[in-house]
């Protein structure tokens, strides 16, 4: 019974492999060194912290080092929005929409004002959610782990993006 659930194991992880699964691991980008400018808010913090677990050093503007990093992200927008999508007869709130937006172009360090970016790009998640006025504490809970959680995923859209760029 057991060398038949092992061969069963093995030959799941064998289909997988040769479907071309695997599984999100660090992400290879063109620079080791990342000048990270603009606005700040939820998802460039993530950023910031994903940058840093795929070994990339974050500058912040006003950086004085001769070594600053060749390329520069600026953040034009970073925001999140709470809007009520759903009400009751009575008025109650019933459904409630979350989005992150966010925004952001790439430039060299040395890039002119009128200069176009490599990369332009953004990205807008939204999602719906329930609310009940007698478990509004739980109901906030979630919401701050759903935003979180959104940002989270905007940080790591905006890595991959940036791979697939390659640096061309």
């Amino acid at each position: 019974m057991v060398q038949r659930r092992n061969l069963m194991g093995m030959a799941v992880v064998a289909g997988l492999a040769g479907c071309g699964f695997r599984l999100r691991g660090q992400v290879s980008l063109p620079f080791r060194q990342l000048l990270l400018t603009g606005v700040q808010g939820g998802v460039t913090q993530a950023l910031r912290q994903t940058l840093s677990l795929n070994d990339v050093t974050v500058w912040e503007a006003g950086a004085t080092n001769a070594a600053l990093p060749q390329w520069r992200l600026e953040v034009s927008e970073d925001r999140t929005s709470r809007q009520v999508v759903g009400t009751v007869v009575s008025g109650r709130v019933r459904e409630i929409e979350l989005g992150v937006h966010f925004a952001y172009a790439l430039y060299r360090v040395d890039a002119g004002p009128n200069d176009e970016p490599a990369v332009r790009d953004q990205i807008e998640l939204v999602r719906d959610m329930t609310y009940e006025e007698s478990a509004a504490l739980a109901k906030a809970t979630e919401e701050a782990t759903l935003l979180r959680d959104m940002q989270t995923r905007a940080a790591q859209s905006v890595l991959r993006r940036l791979a697939a760029w390659g640096g061309r």
